[in-house]
C-alpha cells in the first residue's frame, strides 16, 4: 500500500494512542471500508480520527478513544457519508 509519509506517521500515532498494532488497525479499517478502496479508507479514517480528537479536546466529542468500537464508529460514520458532502 502506498501512502504519503505524513499518513504513515499519522497511522503510527493512532496505533500508539489506541494501543493497536499497525496490522490490527489496517485490518479493522479493511473489514469496515465497504466499497471504498483500502488506501482511501485509511486516509479518510485518519482524517476522521484527528477531527474527533479535536472535538474531544473542545468538549464536543461523541466517541471515546481507547475503546474497541472507536475505529468501527469512525468507519460507520464514513460509510454513511461516503457519497460526498451531502451523503448521496
Amino acid at each position: 500500500m502506498r501512502l504519503e509519509l505524513y499518513s504513515w506517521d499519522a497511522l503510527r500515532e493512532i496505533c500508539e494512542r489506541e494501543n493497536l498494532s499497525l496490522n490490527e488497525l489496517c485490518s479493522m479499517i479493511d473489514k469496515r471500508r465497504g466499497v471504498m478502496g483500502l488506501t482511501a479508507a485509511i486516509r479518510v479514517m485518519i482524517l476522521g480520527y484527528f477531527r474527533e480528537t479535536l472535538a474531544q479536546q473542545s468538549g464536543q466529542a461523541t466517541l471515546r478513544h481507547g475503546t474497541p468500537a472507536f475505529v468501527s464508529d469512525i468507519m460507520g460514520r464514513l460509510k454513511a457519508q461516503s457519497g460526498g458532502p451531502d451523503g448521496a
